[in-house]
C-alpha cells in the first residue's frame, strides 16, 4: 500500500502538480467565470465567435457546448440580464423565415427540430437585418422584465465553402435571444 502511495506521489510531483482526466489525460482545469458583457453587440459577437468554431452545419453547431453555454450575464449599466434562450432564424431554406427550436434527442445525442414562426418583432428585425442592420432590440419596458434582441448572422469568406451561391456579408440567418432581467447583487 505504501508503495502504491510512494508512486503516486512521485508521479503527482513529475507531473508538476496537475491532475489529469482519466479519459484522455489533458489537465484539468478550472471552469472559467461566467462571461459578462457591457453591450448587446459584444454578447452577439461572442455567440457569433462560438457559432463559427462549433462542429457541424447549421441547426446541428446549435447543440454544441459552445453555443449551450448560457451561463453570461448582459450588463447594461442600467439592468442586467441572463440568457433564457437562443435560437437559430433561418431564411434560406424556406419559402417564409422559420425559427428552429431543438425538441428532444436520442440516446445518440442526434437531436430533432422543430420550428415555430416568427415573432411580430423578430419579423421586423429581420427586415432591418436583409436591409444591413447587424443588430435589433426591443426594449425592455420595465413591466415583463425581459429583453428581446435578433441578430444577423453573415457570410464570410469561410461560410463561402458550403453557400457558394452566396458573397461575403449577404445575410445567412440570425439568432434570436430571449433575455430575463435579474437582479443586482
Amino acid at each position: 500500500m505504501r508503495a502504491i502511495f510512494v508512486a503516486v506521489t512521485v508521479l503527482f510531483v513529475t507531473l508538476g502538480g496537475r491532475a489529469f482526466s482519466a479519459q484522455d489525460l489533458k489537465p484539468l482545469t478550472a471552469a472559467p467565470p461566467p462571461q459578462i458583457w457591457e453591450s448587446r453587440e459584444e454578447m452577439h459577437d461572442d455567440y457569433v465567435r462560438r457559432f463559427e468554431s462549433a462542429a457541424g452545419f447549421g441547426m446541428s453547431r446549435m447543440l454544441r457546448p459552445p453555443m449551450l453555454d448560457r451561463s453570461g450575464t448582459l450588463e447594461t449599466g442600467r439592468s442586467r440580464y441572463s440568457i433564457e434562450a437562443i435560437e437559430l432564424v433561418g431564411h434560406l431554406q424556406t419559402d417564409a423565415p422559420t425559427v428552429y427550436v431543438p425538441i428532444s434527442h436520442d440516446a445518440a445525442l442526434k437531436s430533432s427540430f422543430g420550428s415555430r414562426e416568427l415573432t411580430n418583432f423578430e419579423k421586423s428585425a429581420l427586415a432591418k437585418l436583409t436591409a444591413g442592420n447587424q443588430l435589433v432590440g426591443a426594449e425592455d419596458d420595465g413591466s415583463g422584465g425581459t429583453l428581446a434582441v435578433v441578430g444577423a448572422l453573415r457570410a464570410k469568406e469561410s461560410c463561402l465553402k458550403c453557400h457558394g451561391s452566396r458573397k461575403a456579408g449577404d445575410l445567412l440567418g440570425a439568432f434570436t435571444y430571449r433575455l430575463r432581467r435579474i437582479s443586482h447583487d
